[in-house]
């Protein structure tokens, strides 16, 4: 058998709530559901991992190895699901702008470049490198037909 991450929820949620009905409560679970999940866990480790009394439920020795494991490892998966998802809604790729008129350089390239110096890990072109104002000495302007502004 195969351990799943809901198993693993259950057996966290039982440990925290010291009880089954309040870890089903928790979790809308039927308390049933959430004892075949325990059941299943015990079985597939072959040991018993909580002790049932009329006080409620403590894990065992190894019991509460793990729910120490089992802790990490739904921490892991959140953080994995958050980056997956964070990484599938950014946009990616090169923007290219042409651009007809030194005079249209400096009124739209503060509006598009700007947000892109902003994000992490992308370059992009600065103001520095359309105004001629702006250039360091030694740069020269206009740029020759070899010269690329990206």
């Amino acid at each position: 058998m195969a351990i799943n991450f809901r198993v693993f929820k259950s057996f966290v949620a039982a440990v925290e709530a010291r009880s089954l009905s309040g870890a089903a409560t928790r979790l809308h679970l039927a308390q049933p559901a959430l004892s075949q999940h325990i059941a299943q866990l015990e079985a597939h480790f072959s040991l018993r991992l909580l002790v049932r009394s009329n006080l409620g439920v403590s894990p065992t020795t190894a019991g509460q190895a793990l729910y120490d494991h089992a802790q990490r490892v739904l921490y892991q998966l959140e953080v994995t699901e958050r980056e997956v998802r964070r990484a599938g809604e950014c946009l990616a790729g090169n923007v290219s702008l042409g651009l007809a008129t030194y005079s249209s350089l400096s009124l739209l390239t503060t509006p598009a470049v700007g947000p892109a110096q902003a994000a992490p890990g992308h370059q992009s072109l600065s103001e520095r490198q359309f105004r001629p104002d702006l250039q360091q000495p030694g740069q020269k302007w206009p740029p020759g037909p070899r010269d690329h502004l990206w």
